[in-house]
């Protein structure tokens, strides 16, 4: 029997303080405005949005609780076992204590920061994301999209 299908996309996209090119509009006086010399503090969010729950997606602690006894009994440890350890140095998954639908990244080196978003996030970020559709949707089956950015390439 088949199932319908619930359809995710994902995306990316950076704000930082300073975002200016080297080319710019000149004012009545010909002068430039200063511009700083580094794009300034940046924030990314990892975001995945569908056409049923819209811009992420809300779980109540009802639905951590379900989520995290679903992984506890079907799947304890990420799939993407590299990516889980580089990141939290092991492979079980901890408890869903917050929504992996928007993730905030503060990036950058230095106290703080949390380094640069690369594949290894983004995977963690995809299963956890999985997880929460299987075991509060289970009478769905589901189709993921991502862009091809250079971020979710594995180096």
């Amino acid at each position: 029997m088949e199932k319908p299908l619930l359809a995710f996309g994902h995306n990316e996209c950076i704000f930082r303080k300073f975002i200016f090119t080297g080319k710019a509009w000149k004012g009545a006086k010909g002068e430039l405005a200063i511009i700083p010399k580094d794009e300034g503090h940046g924030i990314m969010v990892s975001a995945v949005q569908s056409r049923e729950f819209g811009f992420g997606l809300e779980l109540t602690s009802s639905d951590q609780e379900i989520v995290n006894n679903f992984q506890q009994r079907q799947r304890p440890h990420y799939t993407e076992t590299d990516a889980a350890m580089k990141l939290n140095g092991k492979t079980e998954k901890e408890n869903i204590s917050k929504n992996p639908f928007i993730i905030y990244f503060e990036f950058g080196y230095g106290a703080g920061k949390d380094g640069y978003w690369t594949y290894n996030h983004m995977a963690l970020q995809f299963e956890d994301c999985i997880d929460i559709i299987q075991a509060l949707y289970p009478q769905f089956d589901s189709l993921w999209m991502f862009d091809h950015s250079c971020g979710h390439d594995r180096g």
